[in-house]
């Protein structure tokens, strides 16, 4: 497995091997002993030699992670990033309902957080309850208006309630907050997921809303 080490965001030692800061790949021998100490809010990505996910370490170390935060949120119930942090452990390894509850601390310690308002939304749509999710959106929208990402989760909200046309309005509308930049990166990512077979170029029209529309369709992430 090849551990990515992010900036400072862990220290681990393997075979007496001391790597801290920077973005330093540990190769890491099968069945070797190897012990990772984690400091509370940080992660780590684990992936197997084929580009897949370790999916039992990741969850391993993501429990750690999740346990680390609690303790930080119980000594200091105002550190936003603990909060953060946890429920992105948590959706990462489908705790939705406690996810839901730390983007909801969030809200409440930072009620103009729109980024916590669409995260909570997707765990809602997760969930299948679509009719919670839109709200989330809306609120999201309001308070980052110029945000090309906020607007497409409203749209997905909208898509996976059955108002397909508002849905598309709102993708539609969304492309004049979009860059070519970002535009190019959501044309990258639907091409991968294959929902997108058009020329990687920058350009918001209908061919990225057709794009949305098929991947809302079959739930896609990515």
């Amino acid at each position: 497995y090849a551990v990515d080490v992010n900036f400072m965001s862990f220290v681990a030692w393997h075979k007496m091997a001391f790597c801290l800061e920077g973005r330093l790949p540990m190769e890491l021998s099968k069945d070797a002993p190897t012990q990772v100490g984690l400091y509370v809010g940080e992660d780590i990505v684990a992936n197997a030699p084929a580009g897949k996910t370790a999916k039992s370490t990741l969850r391993l170390r993501l429990r750690q992670l999740a346990s680390g935060d609690q303790v930080v949120i119980k000594l200091n119930g105002k550190y936003v990033r603990a909060y953060y942090n946890r429920a992105i452990a948590h959706r990462k390894l489908e705790r939705y309902k406690a996810a839901i509850n730390d983007f909801s601390s969030i809200i409440q310690l930072k009620p103009k957080d729109a980024l916590a308002y669409q995260n909570r939304g997707h765990i809602f749509l997760r969930m299948n309850t679509a009719e919670k999710a839109i709200p989330d959106f809306e609120r999201a929208v309001k308070l980052a208006p110029k945000n090309f990402n906020v607007h497409h989760s409203l749209g997905e909200g909208y898509f996976r309630a059955g108002n397909v046309d508002s849905a598309r309005d709102v993708w539609l509308k969304s492309c004049k907050h979009a860059s070519k930049e970002q535009t190019r990166n959501w044309q990258t990512r639907l091409t991968k997921a294959g929902h997108f077979s058009g020329p990687v170029d920058g350009v918001c029209d209908g061919r990225i809303i057709e794009a949305f529309s098929s991947c809302a369709a079959n739930k896609c992430q990515f």
